[in-house]
């Protein structure tokens, strides 16, 4: 039996050895042709919500959902809690919220126990300040100075109510 079209050559190992050495069209599958699934990809607003987060870590939760493209329109509602508000795909804000720790954890993980991720870096108030261009080289701050020889601490509330 000769192969009369290209359609034989998906034929499995026994139909090749039906078919006779003769016939070189057949190509077999290789067990490692398949493609290995790394799993789910994620949800891109969660991805985004994480960056935001990272970058931001003082920012609520909640803001970090929002600003990754959630919506939750009961979210502003009195009597609602995180427990009843839904997003628009009906999952509840407890579970995005703890979802979106979930991946915090482990992209902290990931970067170092403990360490802030090399995607984002610690900002103090000079880093902030040569950011901006401001010179940080004399910066002053009023301080009040403690009243010296016993004298009492009046703040100008207390002074104008005394006399």
């Amino acid at each position: 039996m000769q192969p009369s079209s290209p359609l034989l050559i998906r034929t499995g190992a026994n139909d090749a050895a039906k078919l006779g050495s003769d016939n070189i069209n057949i190509k077999l599958k290789s067990p490692k042709s398949k493609r290995r699934s790394e799993g789910r990809k994620g949800d891109p607003r969660m991805h985004c919500s994480v960056a935001l987060r990272l970058s931001n870590p003082r920012m609520p939760l909640v803001d970090a959902l929002i600003g990754g493209g959630f919506v939750f329109p009961t979210l502003g509602e009195p009597k609602l809690t995180d427990r009843t508000t839904r997003d628009m795909d009906g999952v509840l804000l407890y579970q995005r919220k703890n979802q979106l720790n979930r991946r915090l954890r482990l992209a902290k993980q990931k970067n170092g126990e403990g360490t802030a991720p090399a995607s984002t870096s610690v900002r103090t108030a000079a880093s902030l300040a040569a950011a901006a261009g401001m010179n940080t080289q004399r910066m002053t701050f009023p301080s009040s100075s403690p009243p010296s020889n016993g004298e009492r601490a009046t703040s100008p509330v207390d002074a104008s109510s005394e006399s």
